[in-house]
């Protein structure tokens, strides 16, 4: 029987000679090569017994030296990145306005700036740049001392008379309380402000590294967002709209935990979104309503007394209308684009008559189509084993088959399909395939398939209240697809029946199909 890799016999006794993998070895004095563990025996038996414990020792020594050489590169990536920088300014900014502050040196790039640079430090304008984590946290704990002297012992009294009673200057007696409140109002800004810089910085070096190439810090956002997603079993473009929300707050406040998080920390997030004029206020809201969210499970989970994102307010105009809805021209020319093109034109024909987004009419299958109470509609719901998901819970729909639909056979066309699933694309293959139809159709770069959805949306805000248009568009408070009675279809099936676009043909258009 052959030994186990790695274990040798050298002179008497067997030994564990394992190589050191290249990417370990600079953690080893020397950049040692190899290790050598003795197993202390002769016997070739006992030294394959004891030899995995002996390897699996060795590997567990190995990882600890990954994680500590990710945790260094970690380290030095974020001494040296922009948001550092972008710490050391905002706590320089409060620094400035302490007895304690100057600001930091530059990094010079040229060796004029590196002249003015020693200058500066020479002549006391500005101090040096902290080379580690510590050093900077404890400039900032310094500082947080210094406020806290200023607002213990802040006072308006300039003298006392000879009664020992204060006198406070040219300052009416009445303005002092106000102007006291104001004054530690101040300062309780300027803490906020070093607090959450003091976060950023502090953040833990293993916690950086763990969530750049390990397993993620069990305190993580990133790990509260995978029970957000066990919590509230979320559609794909949800998790992705979250991790976009939560890469965005990394890049503004730092890899902070989500016990960390404070209600400065969410301010600056406001700014961050409000300050990017290339964001439309729906996108603002959506990104900030991600990181409540998120926070909100954890709140749930008592993990978090309370949640910044609910105390930090953000109100914003509905801006989403800005997008442009289809003409009567713009439909006619793009259904005359669509002619030949079966699937294309049924997935852009249910979308306009009934304000379903892309994806959702994609999985359709032939068991979606339903009667209810004598009404055709088609369900729109979450299936794990089919393969099917919503947006929200309030997606999950019955949503009653405009007349129109039925007028052009879409009934028929879906008993005559012979796969389940109604269409042979996912909703990404056919956003891409209609885009094109739609750059064809001359309709301009503001006009998309969800552009679909806002005409509908529009057209059934002129028909009906806002309980039955959320109703149709999946836009209520709550899952209402299994609430329906069969008076609110049927009022449904009227209500949407008397939306119209002016494109509607008087009979069947179903060879609008064929090419011409």
């Amino acid at each position: 029987m052959s030994l186990p890799k790695y274990v040798l016999l050298r002179g008497q006794t067997y030994y564990v000679r394992r190589p050191i993998p290249s990417e370990v070895q600079p953690a080893y004095p020397g950049r040692q090569k190899q290790i050598w563990r003795s197993l202390g025996t002769t016997v070739r038996r006992e030294a394959e017994a004891r030899s995995h414990a002996v390897l699996a020792e060795i590997e567990r020594d190995f990882e600890g030296k990954r994680r500590m050489l990710r945790a260094d590169d970690v380290e030095r990536t974020f001494l040296a990145s922009g948001a550092f920088d972008a710490a050391l300014n905002d706590h320089a900014a409060v620094a400035g306005k302490l007895m304690t502050g100057q600001g930091y040196a530059f990094r010079p790039a040229t060796p004029e700036e590196q002249e003015a640079v020693e200058l500066a430090l020479r002549t006391g304008m500005v101090q040096p740049r902290p080379i580690t984590r510590s050093e900077a946290v404890a400039r900032i704990d310094s500082d947080l001392a210094t406020l806290d002297y200023e607002a213990a012992t802040a006072s308006l009294v300039t003298a006392l008379d000879e009664d020992g009673e204060p006198i406070f200057g040219n300052i009416p007696d009445r303005y002092v309380p106000a102007l006291m409140a104001k004054v530690q109002e101040l300062a309780e800004a300027e803490r906020r402000s070093l607090e959450a810089t003091k976060a950023i910085i502090a953040s833990s070096t293993e916690t950086a590294a763990s969530e750049a190439a390990g397993p993620v810090a069990e305190d993580s956002l990133t790990a509260l967002s995978e029970l957000w997603k066990r919590h509230r079993n979320p559609a794909k473009s949800s998790q992705a709209d979250m991790r976009t929300a939560i890469k965005r707050f990394k890049a503004v406040n730092g890899p902070l935990m989500y016990r960390q998080v404070t209600d400065e920390h969410a301010r600056r997030f406001k700014a961050d979104l409000l300050g990017d004029a290339a964001l439309k206020n729906a996108t603002r809201q959506k990104l900030w309503g991600m990181l409540r969210a998120l926070l909100n499970v954890a709140v749930d989970d008592a993990l978090l007394e309370s949640n910044p994102f609910i105390r930090v307010k953000m109100t914003l105009a509905d801006d989403s209308e800005r997008r442009s809805v289809l003409t009567t021209d713009d439909l006619e020319a793009l259904f005359a684009k669509l002619r030949g093109r079966e699937e294309e034109w049924w997935i852009t024909r249910i979308g306009l008559y009934s304000g379903a987004r892309l994806a959702e009419i994609c999985q359709l299958a032939k068991d979606d189509f339903v009667t209810v109470a004598g009404v055709p509609a088609f369900h729109i719901r979450a299936d794990a084993e089919a393969g099917t998901s919503v947006k929200t819970r309030s997606s999950i729909r019955l949503v009653p088959v405009h007349r129109q639909l039925i007028a052009d056979g879409l009934l028929e066309w879906v008993q005559a399909r012979k796969a389940e699933r109604l269409f042979s694309m996912s909703g990404a293959v056919a956003s891409k395939r209609l885009a094109r139809v739609f750059d064809g159709a001359g309709l301009g770069d503001d006009k998309v398939f969800h552009s679909l959805r806002h005409t509908f949306k529009g057209a059934a805000r002129r028909q009906m209240g806002e309980e039955w248009h959320d109703r149709l568009t999946g836009h209520a408070s709550k899952s209402v697809g299994q609430d329906y009675g069969d008076y609110d279809l049927r009022t449904l099936k009227e209500k949407i029946d008397q939306i119209a676009f002016g494109t509607e043909a008087p009979v069947p258009v179903r060879e609008v199909m064929q090419a011409s």
